[in-house]
């Protein structure tokens, strides 16, 4: 099975944008806390030519074939606009799914909505999920769901959803992607591959490598959080980054060693 390079690390002068080297992730490793920057950090360049916001993981269960990214036909979708797929685009999204399976992925879990639109739920990341769900099937990718939402006062959102739910959530996606990762690579990822991408990363990275929570959040901002864009009133950290605490301090320093 094809493996992958371990996270690469880039510095930036941003304050609070610092990615540390894996050997220096203690569980008890104190760290500054992240304070709201005036202005994005610099963002991580992909590591990919092709597909958006891609990004490994590094070592993870003993094994170095996770990776985070955008959804690979979101483009395709954005460009289209509402207008049903062409024979052309369709064999577009197959290509990016092709090139994901070159790369040695063989399982996507996709964090998006998977409902269709209707006159109370308009959701424009449908022709994605769909164009995505199909071309997926034809390479060979396994495709799996957990629909989840930014914002909005349904019982998918982010925004209203309760720590407990949010932690048994993303313990349950986190569980799936490492085991999964046990038989071939897995790409995991949102609309963009920032903000709910960032937050399952965050657990992985505090599970299994032992990052403090301000690391975490760091490095999601880095890959582009929209956090100022998640603020409830008053607070300086998006409700993502909250919820992230809240999932910290249920790991236990035995749960997060633990390795599935």
């Amino acid at each position: 099975m094809k493996t992958y390079p371990c996270f690469r690390f880039l510095s930036s002068s941003v304050v609070g944008s610092l990615i540390f080297p894996l050997s220096v992730f203690a569980a008890d490793t104190p760290t500054p806390a992240v304070a709201p920057p005036s202005k994005a950090p610099a963002k991580s360049v992909s590591e990919d030519r092709l597909i958006p916001n891609y990004h490994s993981l590094g070592e993870i269960a003993n094994r170095t074939n996770i990776v985070r990214c955008a959804n690979p036909v979101d483009g395709i979708a954005t460009r289209l606009k509402g207008a049903e797929p062409t024979d052309a685009d369709r064999q577009q999204a197959k290509a990016q799914m092709q090139h994901l399976y070159d790369l040695g992925i063989r399982t996507v879990v996709s964090l998006q909505r998977q409902e269709p639109p209707t006159p109370a739920l308009q959701n424009p990341e449908y022709t994605a999920v769909m164009l995505e769900k199909a071309a997926a099937k034809e390479v060979g990718i396994t495709y799996v769901a957990y629909s989840m939402a930014n914002r909005g006062k349904d019982a998918l959102s982010l925004q209203y959803m309760p720590d407990d739910k949010v932690f048994t959530l993303v313990e349950t996606i986190g569980n799936d992607i490492v085991k999964r990762s046990e038989t071939g690579g897995v790409a995991f990822h949102c609309k963009s591959g920032k903000d709910r991408t960032g937050l399952v990363a965050a657990y992985l990275r505090i599970k299994y490598q032992h990052w403090s929570t301000d690391q975490a959040i760091a490095e999601m901002r880095q890959n582009g959080h929209v956090w100022n864009s998640f603020l409830k009133p008053g607070q300086s950290f998006s409700w993502h980054e909250n919820h992230l605490r809240s999932i910290a301090g249920k790991l236990s320093p035995e749960s997060k060693a633990t390795s599935l």
